[in-house]
């Protein structure tokens, strides 16, 4: 780590000394400098440190629209080096002559979150931009900046929490046990997740993640619900593959009461070609079931999944193809066990401070046969979903969720066939460290 942070503050004193008006002073050879962090980005592509100095390398060789897309990535990932790549691109659009986009970036800039060797130079291009007075001049730019330091710290630990309030049209329908429907309720939910990288290698890194999702209801329902999802995942990297171990464990609440706890591992392997990567991952998780009402679900799940995600420019796309079994204690009268067959869709599009999400999600799930051939049954469930999001800045965003689901639950009886429909529309803010 001491490695990369001398180099980085190396790069971003040179940078900051020349202001991007002449040319920089050489750390190594361009074209090798490129090859290097490439080659790193496409090992470790979600390491923001390498993206940063891989656009730093394609800035100095003039290669701009490269230089863009990287610092681009570097934003989205909401990295404490997003104001530095911020201003860097503004000087790209100032320097093509497309103002209104510098001016845009240098909007989003706190210059309380610049470091201080830089923080006069964004003063001046903002003052140069919007004819606004030059604050006062900020005479610390032989000071050691901490931004290496604190990237490193930001790829070590991540933070986030999401509080959203809104309406659910039927809060029974996840229960799936009856005809029925509840009168709407007010739905709050809240998440939170956690983040640390002990360990950060060249080829391999080791995560410990934990994460935590309440949602209640204020008037009509008791099914308010929890989730405790603890991680352990460690992945190795080559030139095009990355493998991953998770192991994990699941703990959840219904109305109140413990339900259930799992325990497994997730292993998954991931090839990357530019900017798409394909995945397949196969995952074995043993149920226990604490509420004695529901002791027939004792047993173990298995899943694999298939999926391909791709971005250019400013949209991205990814599918999911998985395969469930569920394999439970059936019974003569009930049959508890199922296989399923998921379809997962997303598309999403940024722009500014703008991101879309459009989603569409199908299952169809054949249960065991019963003994008694009128429990036989098979459900097919859809749900489309509307994200749009503002990010305020790195650490707060606010959003709008919209959700519509129908099931459908199909005996040989027909007498006992259902279906129902849930709509859920929430507002969210956003926190992230």
């Amino acid at each position: 780590m001491k490695t990369h942070s001398a180099l980085l503050h190396i790069i971003l004193i040179s940078f900051s000394l020349n202001a991007w008006g002449q040319t920089p002073v050489p750390i190594e050879d361009d074209n090798s400098s490129i090859q290097k962090w490439a080659s790193k980005v496409q090992r470790q592509p979600s390491r923001v440190l390498y993206r940063f100095n891989l656009g730093v390398a394609y800035h100095k060789q003039k290669k701009y629209k490269k230089a863009l897309y990287q610092y681009k990535k570097v934003i989205l990932a909401k990295s404490r080096l997003a104001p530095i790549c911020r201003y860097y691109r503004a000087k790209i659009f100032n320097s093509a002559g497309y103002t209104n986009k510098a001016k845009k970036e240098l909007t989003y800039i706190d210059l309380k979150t610049v470091p201080k060797n830089l923080r006069t130079n964004v003063l001046i291009l903002k003052n140069s931009l919007f004819a606004e007075d030059l604050e006062a001049s900020i005479d610390e730019e032989n000071e050691d900046t901490s931004a290496s330091k604190s990237s490193e710290e930001e790829q070590r630990f991540f933070a986030s929490l999401n509080l959203s309030r809104g309406r659910n049209s039927n809060p029974l329908f996840s229960s799936d046990i009856s005809n029925d429907t509840e009168e709407q309720d007010t739905q709050s939910r809240w998440t939170a997740n956690l983040s640390y990288t002990p360990l950060i290698k060249d080829s391999y890194d080791w995560k410990v993640k934990y994460s935590y999702s309440q949602t209640d209801y204020k008037e009509n329902s008791d099914a308010n619900s929890s989730y405790h999802n603890v991680s352990l995942p460690l992945a190795i990297y080559t030139s095009k593959y990355r493998w991953t171990l998770i192991p994990e464990f699941i703990a959840d609440t219904y109305a109140g009461e413990s339900f259930s706890e799992n325990s497994g591992a997730t292993i998954e392997g991931t090839y990357r070609k530019d900017s798409t990567y394909w995945s397949i991952s196969y995952q074995y998780l043993k149920a226990n079931v604490k509420s004695s009402d529901y002791s027939y679900l004792n047993g173990h799940t298995q899943a694999l999944r298939g999926s391909m995600q791709t971005r250019w420019h400013s949209s991205q796309i990814s599918s999911a193809l998985i395969f469930n079994k569920y394999s439970y204690q059936d019974t003569d009268d009930l049959a508890s066990s199922y296989n399923s067959l998921n379809l997962d869709l997303n598309y999403t599009h940024y722009w500014g401070s703008w991101e879309l999400n459009i989603g569409g999600f199908f299952e169809a799930r054949l249960y065991s046969l019963a003994t008694n051939d009128s429990e036989a049954r098979s459900d097919r469930k859809s749900t489309g979903s509307l994200q749009l999001a503002y990010n305020y800045n790195n650490n707060l965003s606010l959003s709008f969720d919209f959700s519509k689901t129908r099931n459908e639950s199909n005996f040989n009886s027909d007498d006992n066939n259902r279906s129902y429909e849930q709509t859920i529309s929430l507002f969210g803010l956003n926190l992230y460290y």
